[in-house]
């Protein structure tokens, strides 16, 4: 998950960074977890009206973002090991990091896809809600 502070009050929460490139997380994260590989492609399938849409801009922001680009607002990215979207969102925090953006990257190995959803039950999705909203109201 990737939370992005737009500037006063304005912030998104991404599930996806980039649908139009699977990332070494995708070959990795094949079976057995809440989110695979096949769930992602499955998405990809059919969310999308047409799978050029996968190179835009609101569905795969990471495909616009390149080293030596401005810096953005304030971004938190959490990136979940178990997950096949980790290693995109890892990636993601580099190059914007690369380009002067602050970013906070926390990076749970141990943690599967789901942990905001899972929150009531699992302690470390309850402390990243918490993380998130601090980092908004100190970006805010």
């Amino acid at each position: 998950d990737c939370l992005l502070s737009r500037g006063l009050g304005d912030v998104y929460k991404r599930q996806v960074l980039d649908i139009a490139e699977e990332s070494v997380g995708y070959e990795r994260i094949a079976e057995g977890f809440p989110l695979t590989a096949d769930t992602m492609r499955w998405f990809a399938e059919h969310l999308l009206a047409d799978p050029a849409d996968a190179r835009d801009e609101r569905v795969s922001p990471a495909q616009h973002v390149k080293v030596g680009d401005a810096p953005q607002p304030p971004a938190l990215v959490l990136a979940l090991g178990l997950d096949p979207l980790g290693v995109e969102a890892v990636e993601y925090a580099r190059v914007i990091a690369l380009n002067g953006t602050h970013v906070e990257l926390l990076h749970l190995p141990n943690h599967a896809h789901g942990l905001f959803t899972s929150a009531g039950k699992i302690a470390m999705g309850a402390k990243m809600l918490e993380r998130s909203a601090q980092f908004i109201a100190e970006h805010a």
